[in-house]
């Protein structure tokens, strides 16, 4: 019966491996050793939703739908609870339970509608949960998102209807459509990117975009002319295909009907009114997203190969400092987030150029229960570091190391509400959740890189001899694209050839062997 803003209460029900993480993430420090009921309930035909917009879906025997049993689990009871699985932290476990005991309850808002039954499971997280794999464009301040269907494909007409009911920042989701050659570029940037982040090739993937043929014309979803193509070598098809998808960062023509591996999503926050993309070259600007924010120079380390900055005004809360850095990308393939120290050397080089004053770091308390504090972000994600409050907290276990640089009076979460990892004089500090520090930035060149032991292989206590915090003059790269007279519908012919060049006038050199990815 309970209702917010429009939106209509229920327990909780968990439909993706994403939301399983973020409950985790959100409410494991609240839970810790509890359990809370979801509302599952057992028929005939097997384990369904009793609420939500999924009310009465069985997701118990389709491959299609997300569970997360704990093992020896579901048992022969009739309803479900979940715990929080405090070995690998941000997931939860799925176990039957009594309908007596006395559990926990999260409610969730969703906005009531038809769908089918695993509809929102249909984007595999392959890679990694969704919000890593959502950005942000510069340029025209829009979010595009990439979603990977399962092994079976969508055609267009259901990625079209998934699309239209997805909703990112308030703004309701279309199929993308590129008005500017420069969002096309930034587009195929940000595609090889989360390729080396997930370590997965995405531009492998055939993936729905918003063109469509309406009898002879190319048209976008608003109704707007499409004036700018990228076809791949022998496109656009000679057949009457109405549709286009990208594959390896080019343009091709396919039918409606067919399955394909994704989509792109865009969310438009800022509305394109219709364009015509004249020929010649236009200036993409540079590949560093510090725009229009204030932040201190940034600094290079040569032993790790990250970059870092923090912003100076104004100061912003911790979970708004997440989503600001998440958004960020330099160099076309470091990607930012808070940053995570995890030896003296790299804490040390912080430490000296950002934390005078005080600057958010990308750790939290994740389990209140022992007082478990973890990364949440970065090569680090989901690795705890230590646990216990002043003046006996710990090193996780013993089978590896972590740095930490806690002072002998932290952390001591103060009144139960301090569980943000801070700088404050050169030592970690926990901090509340509603105050306000500048966020430092660490640009990681390979997400991909998981530190399988939580610590990393960045143990080393001090930094080597001839490491140096100096950028390259070549810290910024201009890219040019140029787009020719070819951009306008052509013909169906197998001698096209793809009408986009692009250029980068400097060559980054963090390391000799970086060169740019695109020709």
């Amino acid at each position: 019966s309970l209702s917010f803003n429009g939106f209509q209460g229920h327990i909780l029900t968990i439909e993706t491996s994403c939301e399983s993480r973020w409950i985790a993430e959100t409410f494991g420090s609240l839970i810790g050793l509890n359990k809370v009921w979801v509302d599952a309930l057992k028929n005939n035909s097997g384990w369904y939703w009793d609420s939500g917009p999924q009310q009465n879906c069985i997701f118990s025997t389709s491959s299609n739908c997300f569970t997360s049993w704990d093992s020896n689990q579901p048992s022969t009871q009739s309803n479900v609870a979940i715990s929080i699985n405090t070995q690998y932290l941000f997931n939860t476990l799925w176990e039957t339970n009594n309908p007596s005991t006395n559990n926990r309850v999260i409610v969730e808002y969703s906005v009531i509608s038809s769908q089918s039954c695993c509809e929102n499971a249909i984007s595999t997280e392959v890679g990694g949960c969704e919000r890593q794999r959502i950005w942000r464009n510069p340029r025209n301040l829009n979010f595009y998102e990439l979603i990977v269907f399962n092994s079976t494909g969508l055609d267009r007409s259901n990625a079209l209807s998934i699309a239209n009911k997805r909703v990112w920042s308030t703004t309701t989701g279309e199929l993308v459509s590129f008005k500017h050659p420069c969002d096309w570029l930034w587009l195929t940037q940000m595609i090889d990117l989360q390729s080396e982040i997930d370590l997965i090739d995405y531009s492998s993937f055939s993936l729905w975009i918003g063109a469509q043929k309406i009898f002879s014309s190319w048209k976008w979803q608003d109704n707007c002319d499409v004036t700018m193509f990228d076809w791949q070598l022998n496109e656009p098809s000679c057949f009457d295909l109405d549709s286009i998808i990208i594959k390896q960062n080019k343009w091709e023509t396919q039918s409606s009907n067919s399955l394909t591996n994704g989509m792109i999503v865009e969310y438009v926050v800022n509305s394109i009114s219709c364009t015509t993309i004249n020929s010649g070259s236009h200036d993409c600007g540079t590949i560093v997203m510090l725009n229009n924010v204030n932040w201190e120079k940034l600094i290079c380390n040569s032993v790790n190969e990250h970059i870092y900055s923090r912003r100076t005004v104004p100061n912003m809360y911790w979970y708004q400092s997440i989503y600001l850095t998440e958004f960020l990308m330099i160099h076309g393939q470091y990607y930012g987030h808070l940053v995570t120290p995890t030896s003296n050397c790299e804490n040390s080089i912080i430490a000296t150029n950002y934390a005078i004053d005080r600057g958010w770091l990308g750790g939290s308390l994740v389990i209140s229960s022992n007082y478990t504090y973890g990364w949440r972000m970065g090569p680090e994600d989901g690795c705890a570091f230590s646990f216990g409050l002043k003046p006996n907290n710990k090193r996780l276990n013993n089978t590896f190391t972590c740095f930490t640089d806690w002072p002998s009076n932290q952390p001591d979460n103060t009144l139960m509400i301090e569980e943000y990892l801070n700088y404050r004089f050169n030592y970690w500090n926990d901090l509340f959740k509603n105050a306000t520090s500048r966020p430092i930035i660490e640009f990681s060149k390979k997400w991909n890189v998981k530190n399988t032991t939580c610590c990393g292989s960045q143990d080393f206590d001090n930094c080597p001899s001839g490491y140096t915090t100096t950028c390259p003059s070549s810290e910024i790269t201009k890219y040019n694209i140029t787009v020719t007279n070819s951009f306008i519908l052509a013909s169906c012919s197998p001698s096209i050839t793809p009408s986009i060049s692009i250029t980068s006038s400097i060559t980054p050199s963090i390391t000799p062997s970086i060169t740019p990815s695109i020709t």
